[in-house]
């Protein structure tokens, strides 16, 4: 069975993907994660209607944790700041973005 596109879009926005960038360390993993950020939010609306974006949020070993379960909850809420700043942004200015930093990587 087919999903209408409003199906299928809203399915996509439930999977969460995890990256393991091994010998990036801090800025450098941070970097990578906005130029992902950055490559899907070019993707151009679907139909002209349906805007793709994602929200990253990185976190480091040791640094910011000995285990996955502590680097994984970091990352997940750095994910969800940055996802929560976007939203503000694009409310207050109307979809332009502000240039402020993103909590992607927030405390170092």
């Amino acid at each position: 069975m087919l999903l209408a596109v409003e199906e299928r879009v809203a399915a996509l926005r439930l999977r969460l993907r995890l990256a393991l960038l091994p010998g990036l360390e801090g800025r450098a993993a941070e970097k990578t994660a906005l130029r992902v950020r950055e490559a899907i939010d070019s993707i151009p609306a679907v139909g002209g209607k349906v805007k793709i974006s994602t929200s990253v949020g990185v976190s480091s070993f040791p640094d910011e944790g000995a285990d996955g379960r502590t680097l994984i909850s970091v990352a997940d809420r750095r994910m969800y700041e940055d996802k929560f700043q976007r939203r503000q942004e694009q409310q207050l200015q109307g979809g332009a973005r502000s240039g402020r930093k993103s909590p992607v990587g927030a405390g170092r």
